[in-house]
């Protein structure tokens, strides 16, 4: 049952990331918009360079908790190299996210995003590497 649920929520997390790709330009703004306001309470002069921060911040958390829950579904079967695959598979999936971006209107798949998403899924990595090293 276990590995049904890791399986299952590693899905449903890979079609919102997926979700939040498709959205077109305006619309990815408005989302952003929207959180920005609601984490600083009020539109101020620093609100697009605070948007700017939040949009490459939820870049990172996307695929930090996207490589939790793969290394959850990688975990509940015997492979070996557990952390190597849930790396390739968390950078496969972020790479393929830019690229399916740049045939969204009004949006752009960049190396500097792949880059951001990198950095959440190498510090998620290490996060689950030294916790697996303290329970041992």
């Amino acid at each position: 049952m276990k590995k049904l649920i890791h399986i299952v929520l590693l899905i449903l997390w890979l079609l919102l990331i997926f979700n939040f790709s498709n959205e077109n330009g305006a619309e990815s703004t408005d989302t952003s918009d929207k959180v920005t306001i609601k984490i600083i309470n009020e539109e101020s002069d620093y609100y697009p360079g605070i948007t700017k921060i939040v949009r490459k911040a939820a870049h990172m958390s996307e695929f930090a908790i996207l490589t939790l829950l793969t290394y959850l579904v990688i975990n509940d079967y015997p492979f070996k190299k557990k952390y190597l695959l849930t790396l390739l598979f968390s950078i496969l999936f972020c790479t393929l996210d830019e690229i399916h971006q740049l045939f969204i209107p009004m949006r752009t798949g960049t190396f500097i995003d792949v880059t951001i998403d990198m950095l959440g899924i190498l510090i998620m990595l290490c996060i689950i590497i030294k916790k697996k090293e303290t329970i041992k």
